[in-house]
């Protein structure tokens, strides 16, 4: 599988999710939006077994960034290995541990 398949299979598996295109338009294809929880992902890299994504939260009806992310200590990315975990494995551990680190920053 090359990396635009591969690209293509994340989009797919957060979009089973409840994920949708981004609303700030096409200038952000790679981005996807959860309407129900406030947050967006951008699958900013994808390597021969990992993708890099990035976890954010967002205001406005996901129209602007919000302000969570920038208190993150260590960043906003995670990644996915293809090599070590099925998606729904990395989306109900390391994607939801982002989520949550994301609410608890939204509270500080």
């Amino acid at each position: 599988m090359n990396k635009v398949e591969m690209f293509e299979n994340v989009h797919q598996e957060f979009k089973k999710r409840g994920f949708v295109t981004d609303p700030r338009g096409e200038a952000y294809g790679r981005c996807l939006y959860n309407p129900e929880t406030n947050v967006s992902i951008h699958v900013g890299y994808i390597g021969k077994s990992s993708a890099g994504i990035s976890v954010f939260d967002m205001s406005n009806n996901g129209m602007n960034w919000g302000e969570a992310y920038k208190k993150l200590k260590n960043g906003v990315m995670v990644r996915f290995n293809f090599n070590t975990k099925t998606f729904d494995k990395f989306y109900n551990t390391t994607y939801q541990n982002r989520v949550k680190k994301l609410n608890v920053a939204l509270v500080d």
